[in-house]
This record gives structure tokens, C-alpha cells and sequence, in this order.
């Protein structure tokens, strides 16, 4: 996804799938903001997951080519890279405002490359109020098919975000509470069913033939082919 008028913003979206298929490298990353040529412009990406498996490549980069300063905000939102050496980057003259994130990339040796700081696990606290490292605990993360980025229980996303500024549904206009997740999608509860056995009281025709020696009026378990019409 590529951004490069002033005010743009992402919200809501899912990110995944870079390549399709194809391992080959390629100079494109998931989220890319370059060649921004007015001084100042500002850009956001709230409550987005990106997840990336080719890797060798930035996750996201911003003015890496244009020197031209922007303002990016980065806000509740995950970077998966699940491949190798796939870190962020920042351009020099440009504003980083980034809290309430999740980073996970565990074949990078560093997250982020950012004015004269390189952050990693070990320091990525200090970028921002609310950043942290650690596993997403997606469904199912897929590359060339099919994926299911909902968040399962014990994922660090859950409840680690801030209202501000986040939109107030997620991504399947679900909404999200006083305390939002990070990322598309708020987390859901597994929903349980409890199967009860049903008993129904019949009324039975006498000439109907009855071969369980049940007498018309007795109670039976719905587990046969039954007439409740009566």
C-alpha cells in the first residue's frame, strides 16, 4: 500500500500476502510512503495489521529516496515480519509518533531504524507510550492463500491499545470498547454450545404402530424422526 498525499490515513486493514505466492524479492514493502514532495505532510495508520512472510525487505519505509520531512503516526497497530531482515524504516528528516504498537519480527535483528536510534526488543518501550515486542497470536497467518488474522486468547494485542484517535469499530464494524486491541480486529470470545438433550410429550394416534411399547401420551427423547404437529 502506497501513500503519498498529505492528510492520508489507514484505518481498519489488513495487510498480508506480499508476493502472493512468489518468493522472489522485490523493492515493494506492505506499507510505503516515499516521494512525498510537500514539507509537513502528515500522515496516519491507525488499528492496522500488516504481516509479512517473504521478508528481505522493509516492512514499511517512509521517505527512504525523498528527503522532504513528513509527520507519520503510528498507532495501535501490529507489524508481523515473519521473514528474515525485514525491519522499519524512517527517513532522517522525517517525525516518527508511534505508541500502542506490537512488534514481531523474529528473523530482524532490529525493528526499526529511526533518526540516529536503532530499536529492537530492548528498547522499543522507549519509542512511545504502549510499544511493545511479541507474538500476535494470529488464527491463521497465511502467504499465497487464505489467512485468519483474528487474535486468539493470550495475545498481547488484547486490550494493549489506546481510544485515542482509534476508530470506534474494527475492521467487520464490530465495536471496540474503552480499552481497543491493537490491530484490525478486536479479539472475540469462542462462543460454547451446550447440547441438552430435548424430551417432547407426544400425542399419538392408537392405531399408529408402535414399536418401542411406548403408550400414547408417554414421554420420549427427541432423537428419532418424530411428528410434533400435534
Amino acid at each position: 500500500m502506497k501513500l503519498w498525499g498529505d492528510g492520508s490515513r489507514i484505518e481498519n486493514t489488513l495487510i498480508y500476502g506480499r508476493g502472493d505466492g512468489n518468493p522472489e524479492t522485490t523493492p515493494w514493502a506492505p506499507i510505503v510512503i516515499d516521494g512525498v514532495e510537500q514539507p509537513g505532510a502528515r500522515f496516519e495508520i491507525v488499528n492496522v495489521t500488516v504481516d509479512d512472510y517473504v521478508g528481505k525487505n522493509y516492512l514499511m519505509y517512509v521517505q527512504y529516496e525523498t528527503p522532504v520531512p513528513v509527520q507519520v503516526i503510528v498507532r495501535n497497530t501490529i507489524f508481523s515480519g515473519r521473514g528474515p531482515n525485514c525491519p522499519i524504516y524512517i527517513g532522517r528528516a522525517s517525525t516518527l509518533v508511534a505508541d500502542h504498537n506490537l512488534f514481531y519480527l523474529p528473523q530482524s535483528e532490529y525493528i526499526l531504524d529511526y533518526g540516529n536510534t536503532t530499536y529492537s526488543c530492548t528498547n522499543i518501550a522507549s519509542l512511545g507510550t504502549g510499544n511493545l515486542c511479541g507474538d500476535p497470536r494470529f488464527i491463521r497467518p497465511a502467504w499465497g492463500e487464505v489467512g485468519d488474522y483474528h487474535l486468539q486468547a493470550g495475545s498481547p494485542a488484547v486490550d494493549a491499545g489506546t481510544p485515542d484517535g482509534a476508530p470506534t469499530v474494527d475492521l467487520e464494524n464490530r465495536p471496540r470498547d474503552a480499552r481497543p486491541d491493537i490491530g484490525a480486529s478486536e479479539y472475540r470470545q469462542p462462543t460454547s454450545w451446550l447440547y441438552l438433550p430435548l424430551v417432547a410429550r407426544l400425542t399419538i394416534n392408537d392405531n399408529l404402530l408402535r414399536g418401542d411399547g411406548r403408550r400414547p401420551g408417554s414421554f420420549a427423547p427427541l432423537n428419532a424422526l418424530l411428528d410434533l404437529r400435534q
